[in-house]
């Protein structure tokens, strides 16, 4: 549903001050008239009618349908606020719409009572129509070149291509065919891809074939290399297992001959021993000898001190003798010989020693000779046992080296191996990539035949709509022509066509069928009241189709200055065809007109009177039967 409900406006060109009106409910055919007391010459003229139409056009629109805005449409002399407040019904929505100028803003009020600024868009956004098509749909200007016939071909086609969003296919046609563009210059990306992953994989195809050529060729020189180096180890190993022989043998040999210097070692330790006993015995008999002599000699002297000896005994206090003193002279003698008898057996025993300490010195000159050639030969042994040991370890280090580059050479990687295994992955995945590209471009082409139908089959779906919005026009026009008084005549119109080429010839021609000629005339041939039924048949038409394109019910239409060039006979019919129409589509139909019309079917008249302060409003209902 479409409706406007109230208006109420302040300081809106004739009209000063603040002024409401709240427009009936009631479904039928109203005069919107004026009267014009400050020049009353102009009967209904420059009373204001307009200007109310006006205010409800720049209250939903920010500009009158003659194009004037802001501060055009303020009362003369007047700097106060000046606004327009206009409640209408969309859908199932009432808003409330404020427009205000100095300052300038836009304000909406929701059937809940909430009020938010916004912008143009966003109110286009709720209640649907643009201005152009209110213009063609619920509100027809003054200027009859401002109706839908009475606009150029060019300019028909553009707004009836803005009422059907007929440039909407267009649009997906175009986007289509750049889409379509984008995937051709896709798929030739896609293919110089491919070329240049062809290319890659033959490159790659021959770097392999070469690599495992060359693989090859390392294989065989690593074989007969494992193969040398295996028979250099087993020399070393031979080799080597001989001089550990060697060395096991003179270590023995060296051993033997340790063991034998140390039992040489320990019978000289055990020589040395016995002569020093030997010579300690010597040293103690010579000693005793020694002592034994020192005897002798205090007896000879005792003896010769006896033999000195007169008087007194100086121990017993005796008299000494000459027979005790002989006595005693022959004892000392006997103990002299006694004393000689034992240094003759010492001596005897002495001599006994020397012999054995001379026997003992032979032995032990004997056993040390044996013992220091023994040692010469340890010694010589042990230098061969050094030598031989280096020998070994020299052997058995390169026999580990050997061993090594053994073990090297059976784990080394064949490089040209393991280069063709990472060409050969790269490989791959360049020949999985090629055809996941050849599969991508056929699924890609899929889908860029399929854009390349939309190119034109968004065109022939337009075509569709445009058939489809012509013959419901041409349905809707007509059956008005028939109530206008035009009987048998019909209305054809024929809009762009696509060429072979792909072009598009634009206009959209008004073709009149009359009963007294055979072939059509153009829109443009006509003239006077037939021209203007035309045209009125023809807005009404456009009025229909426009709201029903948008799924709207409208409830208000207002023609303005429709009786323009038609007789008596010609207004009746208008009127009689806008107050059927009002009654069948339960709309308000307002009349907008400077003449007296003498019409019994209105429904109600309102009068916008204009006098020294300005314009006013005056309703008056006009009941049935009046």
């Amino acid at each position: 549903m479409f409706d406007i409900v109230w208006i109420e406006l302040k300081n809106f060109k004739s009209f000063y001050g603040t002024h409401e009106f709240e427009f009936p409910d009631t479904p039928g055919l109203y005069l919107l008239t004026g009267k014009n007391l400050v020049q009353k010459r102009l009967g209904a003229n420059g009373a204001g009618k307009t200007s109310l139409l006006d205010a409800v056009y720049w209250a939903l629109y920010g500009h009158t349908p003659g194009g004037l805005r802001a501060g055009d449409i303020r009362s003369w002399g007047v700097t106060n606020e000046c606004y327009v407040q206009l409640a209408i019904d969309v859908g199932n929505h009432q808003f409330v719409i404020t427009r205000t100028q100095t300052p300038n803003s836009l304000t909406l009020e929701n059937d809940a009572g909430e009020s938010q600024l916004i912008t143009q868009e966003d109110l286009i956004d709720k209640i649907l129509l643009e201005d152009t098509a209110f213009l063609h749909s619920a509100m027809t200007a003054q200027l009859a070149e401002a109706m839908f016939f009475d606009l150029k071909p060019t300019m028909k086609l553009n707004l009836f291509s803005q009422i059907m969003n007929l440039d909407f296919w267009l649009d997906r046609s175009d986007h289509a065919k750049h889409e379509a563009s984008k995937i051709e210059s896709l798929i030739q990306n896609k293919n110089e891809a491919i070329n240049y992953m062809k290319g890659e994989r033959k490159v790659l195809s021959k770097s392999l074939d070469d690599l495992e050529v060359r693989g090859d060729e390392f294989e065989v020189n690593r074989k007969q290399k494992l193969k040398s180096l295996k028979k250099e180890v087993k020399q070393s190993s031979t080799s080597t297992d001989w001089q550990l022989h060697q060395l096991e043998i003179l270590l023995a040999s060296r051993d033997d001959l340790g063991v034998s210097h140390r039992e040489l070692h320990k019978q000289g330790e055990k020589l040395s021993s016995e002569s020093a006993k030997l010579h300690n015995s010597k040293s103690e008999v010579d000693g005793e000898i020694t002592f034994l002599q020192r005897r002798i000699g205090y007896i000879k002297e005792s003896i010769s001190q006896l033999k000195n000896l007169q008087g007194k005994c100086p121990v017993c206090k005796q008299a000494i003798t000459v027979s005790h003193k002989n006595k005693e002279i022959n004892n000392l003698l006997e103990k002299i010989k006694d004393v000689e008898i034992t240094i003759n057996k010492k001596c005897e025993l002495v001599d006994s020693l020397v012999l054995k300490l001379d026997k003992k010195s032979v032995e032990e000159k004997k056993a040390k000779k044996e013992r220091d050639k023994l040692l010469a030969s340890y010694q010589r042994m042990q230098i061969d046992v050094v030598k031989v040991k280096g020998d070994v370890n020299s052997k058995e280090q390169a026999l580990s080296e050997l061993k090594q580059r053994l073990k090297e050479a059976e784990n080394e990687e064949n490089p040209y191996y393991v280069l063709f295994d990472k060409l050969l992955i790269r490989f791959e995945k360049t020949e999985k990539k090629l055809k996941a590209q050849k599969r991508s471009i056929l699924k890609i082409t899929e889908t860029l035949e399929m854009i390349k139908y939309w190119v034109s089959g968004f065109k022939q779906i337009r075509l569709f709509v445009v058939e489809e919005a012509l013959h419901q026009l041409e349905l809707e026009v007509n059956n008005n022509l028939i109530q206008l008084g035009l009987t048998n005549w019909r209305i054809e119109f024929d809009i762009e066509r696509e060429t072979k080429s792909g072009g598009v010839t634009m206009g959209f021609t008004v073709l009149i069928h009359v009963p007294e000629n055979d072939e059509p005339v153009k829109w443009e041939a006509w003239s006077g009241g037939e021209k203007q039924r035309l045209r009125l048949a023809g807005t009404l038409g456009m009025s229909n189709l426009i709201m029903d394109r948008l799924g709207l019910h409208q409830r208000v239409e207002f023609y303005d200055e429709l009786s323009k060039a038609l007789s008596i006979e010609g207004i009746e019919d208008m009127l009689d065809t806008l107050h059927e129409r009002a009654e069948l589509t339960k709309r308000k139909i307002w009349i907008v007109d400077h003449q007296a019309i003498d019409y019994g079917n209105f429904s109600g008249v309102l009068t916008v009177t204009k006098d020294k302060d300005g314009s006013h409003l005056n309703y008056a209902k006009i009941d049935e039967g009046e």
